[in-house]
């Protein structure tokens, strides 16, 4: 993170009245051949906690430097944003990126959110973060996943972790490495093969205990969407796209918005619903799982037809075999399982759907 150190300097040095004249100097700086390539923004928190946000971009940027990955951390970034006035938590729009990407030259912005956090037993660390490109605000790749105390449990209690730090590192290292091998960043089939139709998802309604549960599930359907080669608009964009005509929806859209969307974004299908059930395991024992359950529907973006709509409940012991064997206990990772099966219908409604078009 020495460019971090460095970017976070000059900030100090420039003071509160550096503005767009003082920002060239910077620009001249970052397009160099050894050039920043990922602004990591502050991460959304669905948790409620601040210090799982904390802890989740540590472990991020740590990662990322065992790397080697040139990157402005969000502590760095934030004098930035505040200069400027862009809101980018968890999401990035137009106006913002143009403004990071001119100031920072950057390729990318990582963005993302943290979606379960616990620290009494059983523990439990869960995020989603996605790798978005700076020129065109489409989702390159994107990953969720979570970790439990219980994950590696073997006989008489054998292998539990009793400390969130070490649950949160391994639910990192796991996802981010879906994201980066070899030395450079693993993008999605949908930027590697010929683009499927454009997705956008309109962020879910939370009908469960806590309103952010909608969307840190909208988070995890982009990474599902993502690892089935669908491209994916930026959520910020879809937001700052609907936010110029007064519009704000969750869990549905308004036909005259999909139009919008169809028209400006190149938009084909759009995916939202609702989450009714979104519970960790509760209680110290292994019998405690979690439990989700979830409304989905894939809309036809220029026709507002629903092309299918689809319903799910599940409890970490779906899967389960002898001795409690392929329980699932990270509630993220449950949700997850529970998408990619939406994900696999939308596949074919949409392949049916190009047949009758």
């Amino acid at each position: 993170m020495k460019r971090s150190l460095f970017f976070l300097v000059v900030l100090f040095v420039l003071g509160p009245s550096w503005g767009r004249a003082q920002s060239a100097a910077v620009v001249e700086t970052s397009s160099s051949a050894d050039s920043i390539s990922v602004v990591m923004l502050p991460l959304a928190n669905h948790t409620g906690r601040i210090k799982a946000v904390e802890m989740a971009e540590r472990l991020i940027c740590a990662f990322l430097d065992s790397v080697g990955v040139d990157c402005i951390d969000p502590q760095a970034i934030r004098p930035v944003l505040r200069e400027h006035r862009i809101r980018a938590v968890g999401r990035i729009d137009r106006r913002g990126a143009s403004i990071l990407r001119q100031t920072t030259g950057a390729r990318w912005f990582l963005i993302g959110s943290v979606d379960a956090f616990r620290e009494a037993q059983p523990l439990e660390f869960g995020f989603s973060v996605r790798l978005v490109d700076a020129r065109d605000l489409l989702v390159d790749a994107a990953a969720s996943g979570g970790s439990s105390g219980h994950d590696l449990e073997g006989l008489f209690g054998t292998g539990r972790r009793r400390d969130i730090a070490m649950v949160a590192r391994r639910a990192v290292d796991e996802v981010l490495t879906e994201l980066w091998e070899g030395g450079r960043w693993k993008t999605s089939p949908a930027v590697a093969a010929p683009p499927r139709a454009r997705c956008c998802i309109i962020p879910f309604d939370g009908s469960s205990r806590s309103w952010r549960d909608g969307d840190a599930v909208s988070g995890m359907m982009l990474s599902a969407l993502l690892k089935a080669g669908y491209p994916c608009l930026e959520p910020g964009v879809v937001r700052e796209t609907l936010l110029r005509r007064s519009k704000v929806f969750k869990g549905e859209i308004d036909l005259p918005s999909l139009e919008i969307l169809t028209r400006e974004d190149s938009i084909a299908y759009v995916i939202t619903g609702t989450v009714e059930v979104y519970d960790g395991a509760r209680g110290d024992s292994p019998a405690s799982i979690p439990h989700v359950s979830v409304y989905a529907r894939l809309l036809d973006a220029p026709t507002g037809r629903i092309l299918d709509s689809w319903y799910d409940e599940r409890t970490g012991r779906k899967g389960q075999t002898l001795f409690q064997r392929g329980r699932t206990y990270s509630l993220v990772d449950l949700m997850m399982d529970s998408l990619q099966r939406f994900v696999e219908r939308i596949e074919k409604a949409s392949a049916d759907g190009e047949k009758h078009s």
